[in-house]
């Protein structure tokens, strides 16, 4: 039990890092939803592209490098 409490309450910079990024990219997707609510049938259509914008988004810069170096 002594050795629980030394480690206790430790929590380091990648960890905490991580939980910070974590939850704030789950309350984006958590309220999406309530966001596009009040847009009736266009809201069904925006949560199946939304999802499908972030794999593009990591590609444009690779994209543009590769265009600007050839």
């Amino acid at each position: 039990m002594a050795s629980a409490s030394k480690t206790a309450g430790k929590l380091g910079l990648i960890p905490a890092t991580a939980l910070v990024i974590g939850n704030l990219i789950g309350s984006g997707i958590f309220l999406l939803p309530a966001s596009l609510a009040p847009f009736g049938g266009l809201a069904l259509v925006a949560l199946v592209i939304c999802p499908m914008h972030f794999p593009f988004k990591w590609a444009y810069p690779i994209l543009i490098q590769v265009y600007l170096t050839t």
